[in-house]
């Protein structure tokens, strides 16, 4: 189990409880900020959605893991944000520290330390790209990860030529993750209301009438 924030920004894929308690600590710090409490609702919705998805275990685990990656996506650009801020201006000035300030500890630039959230954010979407690539919910995990980590990545370098910057700022990170976390979530609760609704179909038309089951009721 993590014990700080600093734990929570590495690239692999980690137990619930791992994420749960990253994702609180980073939303506790940035809370306040305007907006953040309607994204987070919007998670949370999505993660709700698979506690619907039946018995349909394929889609089910496919949906827990998406749910998941959106946590701990969204995990990483909130904790960058509270500890780095979000002025682009000042990226290469703010500085943190990995643990009590002295000599011997240097500070890390918040520049090159938004360099390594955004790799370790494109190794935590190939990490669950591979898990399903293998299995049957590959179209509706790994396919779509795959077109939503490419879009992350095109758009931050394509807007990095547009503002003639030389490497990613803030206000590109924030704008491309929260992009990539809403699509995500869209993805996720149109899938199940789509399975669940052509399951509670299959159940009209097995029974000729009208019926109220776990898909439907």
């Amino acid at each position: 189990m993590p014990t700080s924030l600093l734990d929570c920004f590495g690239p692999d894929e980690v137990s619930d409880a791992h994420t749960v308690f990253c994702f609180e600590e980073a939303y506790s710090s940035i809370m306040q900020s305007p907006g953040i409490t309607d994204l987070i609702i919007g998670i949370n919705e999505t993660r709700l959605t698979c506690s619907v998805s039946g018995k349909e275990v394929v889609q089910k685990w496919g949906c827990d893991a998406m749910s998941l990656l959106s946590f701990d996506v969204m995990s990483k650009a909130l904790g960058y944000m509270s500890m780095c801020g979000s002025d682009d201006d000042k990226v290469a000035e703010n500085v943190i520290y990995l643990g009590p300030e002295s000599e011997d500890n240097q500070p890390l630039i918040c520049a090159e330390f938004l360099q390594q959230v955004v790799s370790n954010t494109k190794e935590r979407l190939e990490r669950t790209e591979e898990r399903f690539y293998l299995t049957p919910a590959r179209a509706f995990v790994t396919d779509k990860v795959t077109s939503l980590k490419t879009a992350y990545i095109e758009g931050m370098l394509n807007d990095i030529r547009e503002k003639e910057w030389e490497y990613i700022k803030p206000s590109i990170f924030w704008k491309h993750t929260i992009e990539m976390v809403n699509n995500l979530s869209t993805h996720v609760r149109w899938s199940a209301w789509q399975s669940n609704h052509f399951l509670w179909l299959q159940d009209v038309l097995h029974h000729q009438q009208v019926v109220h089951t776990e898909w439907g009721g």
